[in-house]
């Protein structure tokens, strides 16, 4: 999906548009994987132009569309979770250290278990913001 929101026009079009030409017109089963990997049929490993491969669907999009793109779907979702993260009232580090005081937050309590549900939701948006960094770090 992130693919999509960041693609420009052309590539929407590529990306969502129906295959020119139907699964029997390709040639078979191994023309069919060679096509969804943007190679042409004719049995070179050239890839051919975003607008020729054969994308059904955007479930279909396995490979990235070009670096461009890529780097604009990463910096999205960094902005995303950027986002997401600033709406919380405290930081991941403040809710483990707030999780060790069993005072405030006795055992077993709701209290503790939101505060742990919370820190969950942080750690995950942790997780993909690292990832995202890696994958434009990867790019550069």
């Amino acid at each position: 999906m992130l693919r999509v929101l960041a693609c420009n026009e052309e590539e929407l079009r590529a990306i969502s548009s129906a295959p020119s030409s139907s699964i029997a017109d390709i040639g078979g089963p191994g023309c069919v994987s060679r096509a969804l990997l943007g190679l042409s049929s004719a049995g070179g490993s050239s890839i051919s132009s975003p607008s020729s491969a054969y994308y059904r669907t955007c479930r279909d999009v396995r490979h990235p569309l070009n670096l461009r793109n890529e780097r604009a779907a990463m910096t999205h979702l960094l902005d995303v979770i950027g986002r997401a993260l600033a709406i919380y009232p405290t930081t991941l580090a403040q809710d483990v250290s707030d999780l060790l005081d069993e005072r405030r937050y006795p055992r077993f309590s709701n209290k503790r278990h939101a505060r742990i549900q919370v820190r969950g939701e942080k750690e995950v948006l942790h997780h993909f913001a690292q990832w995202a960094r890696t994958a434009l770090e990867i790019m550069d």
